[in-house]
C-alpha cells in the first residue's frame, strides 16, 4: 500500500516539511578516471559537519583496484583531491571498502584484498581527517582461500568487523572480529552464520547487543539474523527473516531505530519479479512482522545481474529512509523512499540520479545521514561510460519550518496503556482551541497499514481530548493479537505511536 504522504514529522530536535524529498544537481566526489572501471564501490560516513568517502578505483592500470578517500567540509559542494588509503602492490587489489569514524573524529577503513595467497580483510586508520593513512594490518586470521564484502563499526575506540570468507573445504561463511584498542590489535575470528553458504553480512550494534544480517542458501536464498549479547564473544543463529522463502531474497541491509527496533530491507523475487520489501522486528530478532513492499513496482531484474546494495537508515522511531539501484527504466538508476509512521506506509519512488542517459549504470549507492537526519547518498556513475566512472553525491533537501506552522501549539499526545488487553484511552490537550480550525482525526493501523478504526472530532472550548477504544474495528470486530499504530492528524501535523494488543 503505497502512497504520498504531505505531513509535519516530530525529528529528536527539529520538525520538518516532507511535502517532497528534493534531491539537488548530483555533485562529482572523485578525480580520478581511466583503467577499465574507473570508480567503484563507494562508501560514506559523516561526523560533525565533515562528509567523509572512500571508494575502489582502477584508474593507474586497468584492474589495478585501490582505495581512495576524499572529504566534504561544505555539505558536499566541494571535495578534496583523493588520497590513496591502501599499500597493496601489484598485481594485488582492492575491494568493499568500508569507512566508520569514532566521536573524536579518528577515520577506520577496511577493505578486501586480493591478488595474493590467502585473500586478506586489511585495516588503516587516519587520526587527521584522512590526510594520511597509517600501514595497512590484516584483521582476520583466517586460512581461507578468499574473503569479501565485509563492514566496520566504531564505538568510541572500539570497532566491530564483519567479513565473508571461503574456508577450504567450508564453503563461504561469515566471521566476526572486534579491536578494543582502535585496530592495534584484534580478537580470533569467530564464526556467525551457518555451516552452508553465507554471505554479505551488515552489521549494527545496541549497546552489548550486535545483530548481523546475511544471505544464506538452504532450498533458497535466504536473509537470515544472527545476534550477540556479550559483544561478540558469543553467536545465536535467529533465523530467517523474510517471510516468504521463494526464489530469492538477497541484498539486504538492516538499521536500528533509536528506540531499539531492528528494521531490514531487500531485494525480494517471491511474484517472479523484483520488488523491494522491508520488515522490522521489536524484540530484537526473535520475531518479524510480515514484511511489506516498499517500491512502488516489480520489475524484470536477473537476481543475478551484478553487484547489488540496499541501504537503510532510521531518523527516528517514525522516519525510515531506503535507498538502492534498480532497472526498471531499461538502465541502472538509485531510487529513494521513506517511510514516516514506522514502516507502515512508503512514499513514491524518486530517482536520486539526474543523469538520463540510456544504457548508463548507476551502481551500487551507499546512505548516511547528516547533522539533521537528512539523507546524503554517494554512488558509482557511468554516464560517461566505463573507464570513466565516477563517485557522484546528492543530498535529499527537507525545508525546516517553525514549529508553530505546523504542530499546535502546547499539544500534548498520550497513548496508555501502550500494551493493552481490554483496551486503551488516548489523550491528549491542546490550549489556544479557538486558533485551531482543523478537525482533528484518531486512526488505528494494524501491521499492514490497513485503517482498522477511525474518529474525527473537534477539541471542545477546554481544548481536552480523551478517547477509548476498546479493540474493536470500524465494523465493531474485535481485531486479532498483535501490534497496531496510533496515528493523530491535525491538518497536515501527523505523529504515530505504537501499541500492543493482548486479546
Amino acid at each position: 500500500m503505497k502512497n504520498i504522504i504531505t505531513k509535519v514529522v516530530i525529528g529528536v530536535l527539529f520538525f520538518i516539511n516532507f511535502a517532497v524529498a528534493q534531491f539537488g544537481v548530483d555533485i562529482k566526489v572523485s578525480d580520478t578516471t581511466g583503467g577499465f572501471w574507473g570508480c567503484v564501490e563507494p562508501w560514506i560516513i559523516y561526523h560533525q559537519g565533515i562528509f567523509y568517502v572512500v571508494w575502489v578505483s582502477d584508474y593507474t592500470a586497468s584492474f589495478d583496484m585501490h582505495i581512495y578517500f576524499s572529504k566534504s567540509t561544505d555539505m558536499g559542494n566541494t571535495w578534496t583531491p583523493s588520497v590513496r588509503v591502501d599499500d597493496a602492490s601489484y598485481p594485488e587489489y582492492c575491494l568493499y571498502p568500508s569507512l566508520a569514524v569514532n566521536p573524536s573524529g579518528t577515520l577506520y577503513c577496511i577493505w578486501y584484498k586480493g591478488g595474493s595467497s590467502p585473500d586478506e580483510i586489511l585495516f588503516s586508520k587516519s587520526t587527521d581527517g584522512g590526510n594520511t593513512w597509517s600501514p595497512s594490518t590484516r584483521v582476520d586470521d583466517a586460512s581461507g582461500q578468499f574473503c569479501g564484502q565485509n563492514e566496520i563499526k566504531a564505538i568510541g575506540d572500539t570497532l566491530f568487523v564483519v567479513w565473508e570468507a571461503s574456508e577450504p573445504g567450508g564453503g563461504w561463511k561469515c566471521y566476526f572480529s572486534k579491536s578494543t584498542d582502535g585496530g592495534i590489535t584484534w580478537s580470533s575470528k569467530v564464526q556467525i552464520s551457518p555451516d552452508t553458504l553465507s554471505t554479505s553480512p551488515r552489521i549494527e550494534i545496541l549497546g552489548d547487543t550486535i545483530y548481523v544480517a546475511y544471505m544464506t542458501y538452504y532450498e533458497y536464498y535466504d536473509i537470515y539474523l544472527s545476534r550477540s549479547i556479550d559483544g561478540g564473544s558469543t553467536w545465536e543463529i535467529m533465523g530467517r527473516i523474510n517471510d516468504v522463502s521463494s526464489d530469492e531474497q538477497r541484498y539486504h541491509d538492516i538499521a536500528l531505530t533509536p528506540e531499539g527496533v531492528l528494521c531490514c530491507a531487500w531485494y525480494d523475487w517471491r511474484s517472479g519479479n523484483c520488488e523491494i520489501r522491508f520488515s522490522k522486528s521489536f524484540d530484537g530478532g526473535v520475531s518479524w512482522i510480515p514484511s511489506i513492499r516498499i517500491s512502488d513496482t516489480t520489475w524484470s531484474q536477473d537476481p543475478m545481474k551484478g553487484e547489488i546494495r540496499m541501504n537503510l537508515a532510521c531518523v527516528n522511531e517514525n522516519l525510515i529512509y531506503a535507498v538502492w539501484q534498480d532497472d526498471r527504466n531499461g538502465q541502472w538508476d538509485i531510487f529513494f523512499t521513506k517511510s514516516e509512521d514506522e514502516g507502515i506506509t512508503w512514499s513514491e519512488d524518486i530517482i536520486i540520479n539526474d543523469s538520463a542517459y540510456i544504457d548508463s549504470v548507476q551502481w551500487v549507492p551507499s546512505l548516511c545521514l547528516d547533522g539533521v537526519g537528512n539523507p546524503c547518498v554517494v554512488w558509482s556513475d557511468g554516464r560517461s561510460g566505463l573507464g570513466k566512472m565516477h563517485i557522484y553525491f546528492d543530498r535529499g533537501e527537507f525545508t525546516k519550518i517553525e514549529e508553530h506552522q505546523g504542530k499546535p501549539k502546547n499539544l500534548s499526545f498520550t497513548v496508555y496503556p501502550t500494551i493493552l488487553r481490554e483496551g486503551m484511552s488516548v489523550k491528549f490537550q491542546i490550549d489556544n482551541v479557538k486558533e485551531t480550525q482543523e478537525k482533528f482525526s484518531l486512526q488505528i493501523y494494524d501491521i499492514t497499514g490497513r485503517i482498522v478504526k477511525s474518529f474525527t472530532f473537534l477539541p471542545n472550548t477546554q481544548g481536552r481530548i480523551t478517547i477509548f477504544w476498546d479493540g474493536r474495528d470500524n465494523s465493531g470486530k474485535r481485531v486479532k493479537k498483535g501490534v497496531y499504530f496510533c496515528t493523530l492528524s491535525i491538518g497536515n501535523y501527523k505523529i504515530t505511536k505504537r501499541i500492543l494488543f493482548l486479546k
